[in-house]
């Protein structure tokens, strides 16, 4: 008897599941942590593009640009899911770079070469008033300079 009243008293009426009041809030855009994030998707799409072939009909002409041995042996794998966090590894011929993304505001970038990778630099934003700044810091120094950067040179810089 105790067990149907309490199963009536906080269980689902009949068919009718319980539903929130009001909207659920969304996460703030300016919070650290969705902001890195969102450098850490767009600068993937940014390299994936850099990467992709000119189609046909960029040049003058209507050719498609001959591939270029570095553009060639280059590889950017899909984003992964790993115990530390979210990460897409970029090759290129004799380094690889890890980018990390650990989701509590920070995206840790490994440089790897004969296999082992290495801390090379990170990546977050700065808050200035409304507006937010990427920065790029070189890993491992506690009071290291760093630069104010963007997804796009960040692309330029890893990829050519």
């Amino acid at each position: 008897m105790i067990r149907r009243s309490v199963a009536r008293a906080f269980g689902p009426t009949a068919g009718k599941l319980p539903q929130a009041e009001g909207q659920i809030a969304a996460p703030r855009p300016s919070s650290r942590i969705t902001a890195v994030h969102q450098v850490f998707i767009e600068l993937h799409a940014a390299l994936d593009r850099a990467l992709a072939p000119l189609p046909v009909g960029a040049l003058p002409g209507g050719s498609a640009p001959p591939p270029t041995p570095r553009k060639a042996a280059t590889r950017l794998s899909r984003p992964l899911p790993r115990p530390e966090g979210i990460e897409f590894v970029l090759d290129l011929p004799g380094e690889s770079y890890r980018f990390l993304d650990t989701l509590d505001g920070i995206v840790w970038i490994y440089r790897g070469e004969r296999g082992e990778f290495v801390e090379h630099s990170l990546l977050t934003v700065v808050f200035e008033g409304a507006s937010m700044r990427l920065i790029e810091r070189p890993a491992g120094a506690a009071r290291a300079q760093f630069e104010f950067t963007s997804v796009t040179q960040l692309a330029k810089k890893y990829v050519g």
